[in-house]
């Protein structure tokens, strides 16, 4: 019970997070297309997580409210998962083999490596 406040200030911080992420994400689909904004939001996401998370973990230990507000809030909502697997089987069921190459490329390879690297120079930052 006494933690409860602390439960509903992280949820505050988590839902204006996912506004500002679900927003950015509207942003980015309206002005490049929903397949290249699907790209971009995933790669671009996964490099910050991988940044941020690895930044926040070694200034904050964790603790805060940066942490829930930014990779669960905003980038959470920023990045998306049920869309790329949604367009992903609409190319596999259209038989569109250029575009199952390219989403399997852009978001297995390419994300690993963005956020492969967002932690190597959130390490490095954090030295």
């Amino acid at each position: 019970m006494r933690d409860q406040p602390r439960l509903l200030i992280l949820m505050l911080f988590i839902s204006a997070g996912a506004v500002l992420g679900a927003n950015l994400r509207f942003l980015v689909y309206r002005n490049l297309g929903q397949h290249m904004g699907l790209h971009v939001v995933n790669i671009v996401g996964s490099f910050l997580f991988g940044l941020i998370a690895t930044y926040l973990g070694s200034r904050t230990g964790g603790s805060g409210y940066w942490g829930p507000f930014l990779l669960v809030g905003a980038l959470g909502s920023f990045t998306t998962f049920s869309s790329y697997t949604y367009l992903f089987l609409s190319e596999i069921q259209s038989k569109q083999i250029m575009g199952i190459v390219q989403m399997g490329i852009y978001h297995n390879i390419i994300s690993l490596l963005a956020i492969w690297l967002g932690i190597s120079i959130g390490s490095w930052g954090a030295r």
